[in-house]
Protein backbone atom coordinates (compact mmCIF):
# COMPACT_ATOMS: atom_id res chain seq x y z
CA UNK A 1 0.00 0.00 0.00
CA UNK A 2 1.70 2.85 -1.43
CA UNK A 3 1.16 6.52 -0.55
CA UNK A 4 0.11 8.81 2.76
CA UNK A 5 -1.72 5.79 4.81
CA UNK A 6 1.57 4.50 6.05
CA UNK A 7 4.74 5.53 7.73
CA UNK A 8 6.48 4.45 5.00
CA UNK A 9 4.08 7.02 2.24
CA UNK A 10 5.35 6.38 -1.26
CA UNK A 11 8.02 3.77 -1.07
CA UNK A 12 7.85 0.53 -0.65
CA UNK A 13 9.61 -1.18 2.26
CA UNK A 14 8.23 -3.95 5.16
CA UNK A 15 6.30 -0.81 6.59
CA UNK A 16 3.54 -0.66 3.96
CA UNK A 17 3.23 -4.32 2.75
CA UNK A 18 0.44 -6.11 2.37
CA UNK A 19 -0.36 -9.33 4.15
CA UNK A 20 -1.83 -12.33 2.43
CA UNK A 21 -4.78 -13.49 4.22
CA UNK A 22 -6.19 -16.78 2.37
CA UNK A 23 -8.56 -16.86 -0.50
CA UNK A 24 -6.83 -14.04 -2.56
CA UNK A 25 -7.32 -11.29 0.29
CA UNK A 26 -4.57 -8.66 1.29
CA UNK A 27 -4.59 -6.70 4.13
CA UNK A 28 -2.79 -4.35 5.72
CA UNK A 29 -4.13 -1.91 9.20
CA UNK A 30 -2.89 1.44 9.59
CA UNK A 31 -3.54 4.21 12.14
CA UNK A 32 -4.60 7.32 10.45
CA UNK A 33 -5.64 10.87 12.02
CA UNK A 34 -8.90 12.64 10.42
CA UNK A 35 -7.67 14.36 7.22
CA UNK A 36 -7.97 13.21 3.41
CA UNK A 37 -5.44 10.89 1.98
CA UNK A 38 -4.21 9.83 -1.29
CA UNK A 39 -2.91 5.99 -2.06
CA UNK A 40 -2.52 3.29 -4.43
CA UNK A 41 -1.43 -0.49 -4.82
CA UNK A 42 1.57 -0.76 -6.17
CA UNK A 43 4.89 -3.09 -5.87
CA UNK A 44 8.22 -1.89 -4.93
CA UNK A 45 8.81 -1.45 -8.85
CA UNK A 46 5.58 0.29 -10.05
CA UNK A 47 5.19 -2.38 -13.17
CA UNK A 48 4.12 -5.65 -11.34
CA UNK A 49 1.43 -4.31 -9.68
CA UNK A 50 -0.20 -0.76 -10.09
CA UNK A 51 -3.80 -0.24 -8.91
CA UNK A 52 -5.54 2.87 -8.28
CA UNK A 53 -8.97 4.37 -9.54
CA UNK A 54 -10.68 7.31 -10.81
CA UNK A 55 -12.68 7.77 -7.70
CA UNK A 56 -12.87 8.17 -3.77
CA UNK A 57 -13.03 5.02 -1.59
CA UNK A 58 -16.05 5.37 0.74
CA UNK A 59 -15.30 3.50 4.09
CA UNK A 60 -17.10 0.21 4.62
CA UNK A 61 -17.85 0.07 0.32
CA UNK A 62 -15.41 -1.82 -1.96
CA UNK A 63 -13.80 0.41 -4.64
CA UNK A 64 -13.01 -1.36 -8.20
CA UNK A 65 -9.19 -0.79 -8.73
CA UNK A 66 -8.02 -0.48 -12.53
CA UNK A 67 -4.54 -1.22 -13.58
CA UNK A 68 -2.38 2.24 -14.20
CA UNK A 69 -4.94 4.11 -12.48
CA UNK A 70 -4.59 7.04 -10.77
CA UNK A 71 -4.22 8.02 -7.08
CA UNK A 72 -7.21 7.10 -4.89
CA UNK A 73 -8.38 9.10 -2.39
CA UNK A 74 -9.94 8.65 1.06
CA UNK A 75 -11.46 11.08 3.64
CA UNK A 76 -11.18 9.91 7.17
CA UNK A 77 -13.36 11.80 9.56
CA UNK A 78 -12.40 10.13 12.88
CA UNK A 79 -8.94 9.32 13.93
CA UNK A 80 -8.45 5.23 14.20
CA UNK A 81 -7.18 2.13 13.03
CA UNK A 82 -8.11 1.09 10.02
CA UNK A 83 -8.01 -2.13 7.98
CA UNK A 84 -7.48 -2.10 4.10
CA UNK A 85 -8.57 -4.84 2.55
CA UNK A 86 -7.77 -6.12 -1.33
CA UNK A 87 -9.39 -8.57 -2.87
CA UNK A 88 -8.36 -9.92 -5.95
CA UNK A 89 -10.39 -13.39 -6.16
CA UNK A 90 -11.33 -11.72 -10.05
CA UNK A 91 -7.30 -11.13 -10.67
CA UNK A 92 -8.95 -9.01 -13.53
CA UNK A 93 -11.44 -7.22 -11.26
CA UNK A 94 -9.97 -6.42 -7.76
CA UNK A 95 -11.79 -4.30 -5.08
CA UNK A 96 -10.27 -2.83 -2.39
CA UNK A 97 -12.45 -2.43 0.74
CA UNK A 98 -11.58 0.18 4.21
Amino acid sequence: LRGEVTASSWGADSGNLLAYEGNSIYTISATLVAKSYVFKVASSDWTAVDLGASSSVVLGDSLALVRGGGNINLTVDTAGTYRFEVNARNPEAPVIKV
